[in-house]
């Protein structure tokens, strides 16, 4: 393993991300038990093989300390970032600790960030991140890609949580079911990260492909034809990268499906993200049975799109997301009435939020199914976004939509209450540390 190259692109990538500002932090990958690697404090836009340098943890000032008593404390740890991004620095500011306002954050980080004021090794405890009193956070994973992962979602958390505070307020996600989800997921879901490069095996190989007559369905011709399936698969994928591409997902998060005949659907499979994802592992799904095909399984959320595929047959694709934006109200449990008339037309008169449930329930599929009655989007309590459409671009479209008009209202919100000629982070950061 090159561990200066993979030092050198985690630190670029986070700098790139906005997670390391004013060349403030600390970034450091693991070599053996006894050292590692580590750039500290430096002008993360200019980085060579210079700046990072290796160090014995029996041999450490206070920075490199702190980074091998995490180390030397959990060893399946391989990456640790100390950084200072806008909101887990405010957050950090204030002195207050981040509870689970998102289901990813739950999964990901833990059940919630807690504050430490010096060493964060104990705080860590069963969580993938903390809050150092004054001086941002510590994101930690078993790679620099899940390190990264984890400084994202704890921004991204800490962003809902600072924001939903000034607009009225954060309704978390209950304590004891945060911590199953972090259970499950890291005992579970996240294993799939260790064999997502292995070759997959098609359980249906030698079966012959299955011929139906062709549906015309909201302007859609679905058939299964070869040919028309595999670009319906490459769409898919093609969707994937644009929510990431414009941060309107991260990571593995978020789940894609498009009806494919009168009976089945192509959905994402679940824990592969979607830049390595390859059109022919997404999954086929009989939309009334759930059964699927290959040794893949479909993401924990085919249920909910195949409810909403079998009740609306004016759907052909369904994007479930987690935008910045959108993800303030889903934790706030908060509608949002049209902000324009983009949105009236492409949402409707509004966007409400379903009432909380489990990811992957029942009970998460009815909820979301009645807040998006007679529209295109709905918020999920604490979990995010799904939206709907005749295809694919046109759910895309509903998503951007929405996170747009989200935005707009936040921000106005900020300027309002603050007599601002604009709106500026720094705005709504002052008007945090107020609350």
């Amino acid at each position: 393993m090159d561990y200066t190259k993979t030092i050198l692109n985690f630190a670029k990538k986070m700098a790139e991300d906005g997670l390391l500002i004013n060349g403030r932090g600390s970034v450091s990958v693991k070599i053996d038990k006894t050292s590692m690697l580590l750039i500290k404090s430096t002008d993360y836009g200019r980085l060579d093989e210079n700046t990072a340098v290796r160090y014995s943890f029996e041999d450490m000032d206070e920075t490199g300390a702190m980074h091998a008593a995490i180390y030397q404390g959990r060893p399946e740890i391989e990456a640790i970032l100390h950084f200072h991004s806008f909101y887990v620095g405010a957050a950090a500011d204030k002195g207050v600790p981040v509870p689970s306002v998102l289901d990813d954050f739950a999964q990901i980080v833990g059940p919630s960030v807690k504050l430490v004021k010096d060493s964060p090794v104990k705080a860590m405890k069963g969580r993938f991140g903390c809050l150092i009193k004054g001086d941002g956070g510590i994101a930690v994973g078993r790679s620099a890609e899940e390190t990264s992962i984890a400084a994202k979602v704890m921004e991204k958390g800490a962003k809902c949580f600072v924001q939903a505070g000034v607009l009225g307020g954060v309704k978390p996600i209950a304590a004891l079911e945060a911590k199953l989800m972090h259970f499950v997921f890291r005992t579970k879901y996240s294993k799939i990260e260790e064999s997502k490069n292995k070759p997959s095996k098609a359980k249906s190989a030698k079966e012959k492909p299955v011929k139906a007559k062709p549906a015309k369905k909201g302007g859609l011709i679905l058939s299964s034809p070869i040919a028309e399936e595999a670009g319906l698969r490459q769409a898919v994928k093609d969707a994937g990268i644009r929510l990431l591409q414009q941060n309107l997902v991260q990571g593995t998060w978020g789940n894609i499906s498009v009806r494919l005949n009168e009976s089945k659907m192509l959905v994402t499979p679940s824990g592969l993200d979607y830049i390595r994802l390859r059109p022919e592992e997404m999954v086929v799904v009989d939309i009334e049975t759930l059964e699927y095909a290959g040794n893949l399984k479909p993401t924990s959320e085919s249920k909910l799109h195949a409810g909403i595929l079998r009740e609306r047959p004016e759907v052909n694709a369904v994007i479930h997301s987690h935008p910045t934006y959108c993800c303030v109200f889903a934790a706030m449990r908060a509608e949002l009435d049209a902000m324009n008339e983009e949105m009236r037309v492409r949402v409707g008169e509004n966007c409400r939020s379903a009432d909380y449930a489990l990811p992957g329930t029942k009970k998460m599929t009815v909820e979301t199914m009645e807040a998006l009655a007679d529209r295109r989007a709905c918020f999920m309590a604490n979990h995010g976004v799904a939206a709907v459409g005749a295809d694919l671009d046109e759910a895309f479209e509903v998503i951007r939509v929405l996170e747009a008009a989200c935005k707009e209202y936040i921000e106005s919100f900020a300027v309002k209450a603050t007599n601002a000629a604009e709106y500026s982070d720094a705005l709504m950061r002052d008007l945090y540390l107020k609350v």
